[in-house]
Order: structure tokens, then C-alpha cells, then sequence
């Protein structure tokens, strides 16, 4: 590539000198403490052990799937879930327990507690990779980060044991990958894109999705490869990203249980298509978008249909309720003008990104995809709740919103991020304190 041609993108902070790594080791440790205390507060108040407590979320079952399952079947949507974190765990808990002395269940469970706040914390640092490899200063860079830790959606599922978390870093190494690989005279090798895929599809194999997006822009327009053979690549990776993660997830299966059935497809949908009366998917799908940073609109607390520890069946049930959005409604000036208001920054913030360097055009049409993508799954398998699957699509309205940040001769809308950053940290206060009290208050 000509220096006529190159794109205006940062040095790649991957490749960087460990000085300007200590701002990323700086927001590591910030965001890592933030999660782990808002994740400590829960489990303090029962939330964690329970199904459906936070919209739909099922973190009982997955810490367990995070700590001891090994031996477990895996399952064709989650196929790595059950062995690629609790075997580390179970192993790093024995031998901890070993030289110190411990109980070994409780060491696996509270290692199986870390992986969360870890992820939250490697997110964060990408984040800040991404928004200072296309030219905002680190200071504009950390601000965006704070909104992605104060956002409603990252203080509920994305604070707890789920998949969730787990997915939302990946989806966000997979578009790191994609803009750090826009000034680089070679891509990065497939092997890497391979490797991060199988990753994320082993943790839901919708992340092959994503993986497709960001790897096909960067052939495409990063190293200006023609078309066809964009796609031809493109296949290529998602091909052998497929066949690795399920060929991973048959040994594993094999040796833990003796059997691979569960990593066939199931045509039972379960909770899919489950909807509430007098609600669309559109509505709560506007609903979800404008409640994924600022919760003006107010989740209910409502009866849990799972009021009982389904891991412990003997075990007194300790939370009778759950906090919900599915069954709010566009019914009123609040919740409309703050659907418009929301989604209007957003688009705001993608047009201005879409008039910036290849860099910013790249992530503006990237988020789109995204969005498109999780909005259209979502229009079609539609879910009782679908705040559960909001950070799915928190990552492409942050990355939308950063366009807001973008300096346009002397035009930024800095003022806007940061009462976003305090009007998500004051509004989620507002909206976790009803479940918390409650919660609170069957403990004494």
C-alpha cells in the first residue's frame, strides 16, 4: 500500500510499547473492581442463584457451567461453555486447595466468579484500543469506556455469570481486529481470526456471525482485497472456524461424558417465541435499545415464574420475583420521547462517524451490520424478555455513539457522552434499588 493510499489509523496499540499500555492496565483494573462488586452485591442478595431474577437470565446454571461442569453433555448453542472455563478452574481450585487448605467447591465457585469481571475488564481495555486507534485521545477513549461500564446493560447481564459477557468481548476483539488491521501493509494471519472465532462461537454459535462481519470488512476494505475474493476468504474462515469449534467440542464431550448428542441442533425452541400479552418484538426491541445505557424507562418487578434454586431443589427458595421489561409498553410521553431521543444520538453519532477517515466510516458500517443483524434475529426468534440479549446489541450502539466524539472542525458533542456517562450511573442506581431493597429485606 502506497503512502498515498495508507489509511489514517493510528499505530496499532496491540503493537505498541508497554507505556502506552499502562492507560489500558489503568481501565483493566477500574472496570475489572467495578464488575466484581456489582457481581459480589448480587450474589450477596441471592440474585445469582436463582433463575430468571434478571430478565431472563439464568446465572445459577451458568456459574455452574463456568466452575464444575466438566462432565457434563455439551450443547449444540453453547458447545465450549460446559468445559473450556470450568476445566482451568477445577484445576487451578485443586491445586490451590492442595497447598493452602481450602474447600475445594467453594474455591471452584468463587474462580468461577472471576470470569466475568475478567472479561468485562478485557472489553473495556479493547474499547479503548479501538477508539484511540482512530484518533480520539486517550482522554475521549476512557470516557467511552465509561459509558460501556455504567451502561444499564453492562450493570445487569453483563455483571453476572452468563454467556453474555463472554460474547460481547469477543464481538468486540473481532471489530479491534478488524480496525487495527486497516493501516497494517499484511492482514492479520487467518489463523487468528480462527482462533478467536472458534473462541466465540464456542461460547454461542451465533458469534460466527459477527466473526463473518468484521473479518469481511477488513479483507474488503482494509486490504482493498477484490470482492470475490473477500468472500471466497471469508467463507474460508467461517468454515474452518465451524468445523474447528464443534471438532473441540466432540473430543471434549466424548471424553466427558461418552456421548456427542447433545451437540446436534434441536428443533425445540424453548423460550423462543415465548411473547407477553398486548406486547410486539418491535416494541420491546425499541424498548432494549433505548434502556441499553440510561434506563428511563423503568424495568417492573415482577412474580418469578422459577421462584426456587433449581441446583438445590431442597434449598428454601430465597427470591419469589424477578426485574423485567417485558411487559412495558410505548404507552406513554416518557418512554416515547426517550425511545426517540435515544435512538436519535445514535444516529447522530453514525452519521458523523460515517463522514470521518476510512476508520470511522469502517466501524460506522460495521455497528450497522451488527445492529441489523441482532435487531433481525430478534424480530424473528423473539424472546419473553429481550433485555437478556442487550449487550449483544450495546456493542454497536457504543461504537455508534463514539461518532458524537468525532472532532469536526471545531464541532464534538463531548458534553452529550458525559451526561450519558452520569445519567446511566444515576438512572440504573434508580432502577437496581427496588430490587436490591427487596431483595435486602427478605434477608433479615
Amino acid at each position: 500500500m502506497s503512502s498515498g493510499t495508507r489509511l489514517n489509523v493510528r499505530p496499532s496499540l496491540l503493537r505498541s510499547p508497554v507505556p502506552r499500555l499502562l492507560p489500558g492496565f489503568a481501565i483493566f483494573l477500574l472496570s475489572f473492581g467495578a464488575i466484581a462488586i456489582v457481581e459480589g452485591i448480587y450474589d450477596r442478595y441471592h440474585v445469582l442463584d436463582q433463575t430468571n431474577t434478571l430478565f431472563d437470565a439464568d446465572p445459577n446454571k451458568v456459574l455452574v457451567n463456568f466452575s464444575t461442569s466438566w462432565g457434563n453433555d455439551t450443547y449444540f448453542r453453547h458447545p465450549w461453555v460446559d468445559f473450556v472455563f470450568s476445566i482451568p478452574v477445577r484445576a487451578s481450585a485443586k491445586v490451590h486447595c492442595q497447598v493452602f487448605g481450602c474447600d475445594t467447591a467453594r474455591a471452584r465457585r468463587l474462580l468461577g466468579l472471576v470470569i466475568t469481571p475478567v472479561f468485562g475488564g478485557v472489553k473495556n481495555v479493547l474499547l479503548y484500543i479501538i477508539f484511540t486507534e482512530i484518533g480520539l485521545t486517550p482522554a475521549s477513549a476512557s470516557l467511552l469506556c465509561a459509558v460501556n461500564l455504567l451502561a444499564f446493560s453492562s450493570l445487569t447481564i453483563g455483571s453476572i455469570p452468563e454467556t453474555f459477557p463472554v460474547s460481547s468481548t469477543m464481538v468486540v476483539l473481532f471489530v479491534a481486529l478488524m480496525v487495527t488491521s486497516l493501516d497494517r501493509p499484511r492482514d492479520w494471519r487467518m489463523g487468528y481470526w480462527i482462533a478467536a472465532g472458534a473462541f466465540a462461537t464456542g461460547i454461542t454459535v451465533t458469534n460466527v456471525v459477527p466473526l463473518v462481519i468484521c473479518f469481511f470488512w477488513s479483507r474488503r476494505r482494509g486490504q482493498k482485497h477484490p470482492t470475490i475474493r473477500a468472500v471466497r476468504d471469508t467463507m474460508y474462515v467461517a468454515a474452518a472456524t465451524v468445523m474447528l469449534t464443534f471438532a473441540v467440542a466432540a473430543v471434549a464431550s466424548r471424553l466427558s461424558s461418552g456421548t456427542m448428542i447433545g451437540l446436534l441442533p434441536s428443533a425445540e425452541r424453548g423460550d423462543f417465541g415465548r411473547t407477553s400479552p398486548g406486547t410486539s418484538a418491535p416494541e420491546q426491541i425499541a424498548i432494549d435499545l433505548a434502556d441499553a445505557f440510561v434506563p428511563v424507562i423503568q424495568p417492573q418487578i415482577v412474580p418469578n415464574r422459577f421462584p426456587q434454586n433449581e441446583l438445590d431443589p431442597a434449598a428454601v427458595s430465597v427470591l419469589d420475583f424477578g426485574l423485567t421489561y417485558a411487559n412495558r409498553r410505548l404507552n406513554g410521553l416518557t418512554s416515547i420521547a426517550w425511545t426517540g431521543t435515544s435512538l436519535a444520538l445514535v444516529a447522530l453519532g453514525a452519521y458523523r462517524a460515517s463522514q470521518g477517515t476510512e476508520a470511522w466510516k469502517s466501524l460506522a458500517y460495521v455497528s450497522m451490520a451488527l445492529l441489523a443483524f441482532n435487531v433481525g434475529v430478534h424480530l424473528v426468534f423473539y424472546l419473553h424478555d429481550m433485555y437478556l440479549y442487550s449487550l449483544d446489541w450495546e456493542v454497536p450502539l457504543l461504537f455508534m455513539l463514539a461518532g458524537l466524539m468525532r472532532k469536526s472542525g471545531t464541532r464534538s458533542y463531548t458534553g452529550l457522552v458525559i451526561a450519558i456517562v452520569v445519567g446511566s450511573a444515576f438512572a440504573s442506581y434508580y432502577a437496581l434499588s427496588p430490587l436490591i431493597n427487596a431483595a435486602g429485606q427478605l434477608q433479615k
